[in-house]
């Protein structure tokens, strides 16, 4: 549960980092789940910052629910949509909003980030997690070179490299 997320963000991240200043974004595409995250974070002392806060400067592309948008945006991926799951185009266009949250919230705050942490909500950490403390890129904790795969669950991000992760999703927007 979400709860349980930020609770064990608290225990293994923010708390063991006492020098850090964090801010959290959310966006869920849930209102009730943003609102609940918020709330959450809000009593740890944390800035948060949801898609709900933002719905008035939203472009209207991210306006749309998920299925409409990429429908919308990919009508001319032709051949290409056989080679990219709706899957991996919905974990892209999140990757594409936050990426434009944080931007705005940058902006509004005059607060620029020094490290991006992309982390699923869905996920609960059972131990400390080591902060980077320089990155140029980005860094993958959990890879698994057998499989080929790498893990969209958490990745840190150098925040000059965190537009490229965004434009993935309209790479020639």
């Amino acid at each position: 549960t979400l709860r349980v997320f930020a609770r064990s963000l608290q225990d293994h991240l923010i708390e063991p980092e006492p020098l850090a200043h964090f801010f959290v974004l959310a966006w869920l595409g849930d209102e009730d789940a943003e609102a609940l995250l918020q709330r959450l974070f809000s009593e740890q002392s944390l800035d948060t910052y949801t898609a709900r806060m933002f719905r008035h400067e939203l472009p209207a592309a991210l306006g749309l629910d998920a299925n409409s948008a990429i429908a919308a945006d990919h009508r001319s991926l032709g051949s290409v949509q056989d080679h990219v799951s709706v899957n991996t185009l919905r974990m892209l266009r999140k990757f594409h909003a936050i990426e434009w949250l944080r931007l705005e919230v940058e902006r509004q705050t005059g607060s620029p980030s020094n490290l991006v942490l992309r982390i699923r909500p869905d996920l609960v950490l059972l131990s400390r997690i080591d902060v980077p403390r320089q990155l140029f890129g980005a860094a993958l904790p959990w890879i698994c070179p057998e499989l080929h795969l790498a893990f969209d669950q958490l990745l840190w991000l150098d925040p000059r490299s965190a537009p490229a992760l965004g434009r993935l999703y309209l790479p020639d927007a």
